[in-house]
This record gives C-alpha cells, structure tokens and sequence, in this order.
C-alpha cells in the first residue's frame, strides 16, 4: 500500500520503468516460453501497482468517505487509510491516536499485520468516524 507522495513518485516511476521494458526488445538466447511468463508477470505487477495508485489518489481526492472495508484485513488498513483520506502526517495521527509516531510508521511498513488486538482497538476507537452499515455474507466451504 502507498503511504505517502514520496511512494507514490516512486511508484509511479516504476510502472513506467516497466511498461518501457515490455515494448524493449527481448535478448535473443531467451526462450520464448520464459519471455511470455516474464511478460505476463511484469504485466501483473504493473497492474497492482496502479491499483495501489488509484486507491492512494481516491483516498486523497475523496476523503472519508472513499475508505471501504471489503475484508477483515481492511479493517487492519483503516487507520493508514483513514490518515491518508485526512491529508494527515503520521505525526499528526499518532497524537490523534496517542500512540508514539515511530510505532505508527512500523505499524505502517508492516500494513499493520503485526498490530496487537489491543492497540488496534484503541488506535480505531480514537479515530473519529462511524460505521454506517457492515454487512456479513457467508462464504460456502465447498
């Protein structure tokens, strides 16, 4: 996920960079079935990272209201979103959350995988924001 506008140039750089290696010419000793797998991967690396990119300009553009929870992991991405929709430094937001700006970044790097039960409940309590509908659907085991 992009967390900032030095992310998203860099980003932004690398798909270019990309999308310039797949109009390259390929090396001659290359095999062609290698050649098409490299170009099917690079073609959806480029594609994650510009829906990385959309999702960053639509939280900046949209604000609030653009922030959706699809999953239980989007609940773990709320408050790097929610910072990101608010035009928001991780310092700011660590004052808001009152939980220390160096512990926000980590949290940040890691997508918050690594967050303690606990501190994301209280991180999400301060937040000032309501939920107005959540919905649960159940998912056949096959």
């Amino acid at each position: 996920m992009i967390t900032s506008e030095k992310q998203l140039n860099v980003t932004t750089e690398k798909i270019e960079s990309l999308k310039q290696s797949l109009k390259s010419p390929a090396a001659k000793n290359i095999k062609p079935i290698f050649l098409k797998a490299a170009q099917i991967e690079t073609q959806a690396l480029i594609k994650q990272l510009e829906a990385q990119v959309k999702e960053y300009n639509t939280l900046r553009s949209e604000g609030v209201k653009a922030i959706k929870i699809n999953s239980p992991s989007d609940w773990l991405l709320l408050p790097v979103r929610f910072r990101i929709a608010k035009h928001m430094t991780q310092d700011a937001f660590s004052n808001l959350v009152n939980v220390s700006v160096r512990q926000i970044a980590r949290y940040e790097v890691e997508e918050y995988e690594n967050v303690q039960t606990d501190t994301l409940k209280k991180i999400l309590d301060q937040l000032p924001i309501s939920i107005s509908s959540f919905v649960i659907e159940d998912k056949k085991i096959s």
